[in-house]
């Protein structure tokens, strides 16, 4: 019976062992998916100011525009 219990014991501490590296795989794949985001959040922050940039070089031609048209347009 003792040969039996230490077989047994051997297997729940190499199960334990696995448990121990599936959760270091876990924290490791957690912390990339969040350095990912992060980087990827950025990149859209990034993205965004320069699309607000754009829109409002555009807008400021088109009041240019606007205006040009309207002054050629009075007799």
């Amino acid at each position: 019976m003792g040969a039996g219990l230490a077989i047994v014991w051997t297997e729940v501490r190499a199960q334990g062992k696995r448990i121990d590296e599936l959760r270091a795989d876990m924290k490791e794949g957690f912390a990339q998916a969040s350095a990912d985001l992060q980087a990827s959040e950025e990149r859209q922050r990034q993205d965004v100011a320069e699309l607000k940039a754009d829109n409002r070089t555009l807008g400021e031609k088109l009041d240019r525009l606007v205006e040009a048209l309207l002054t050629a347009r009075q007799p």
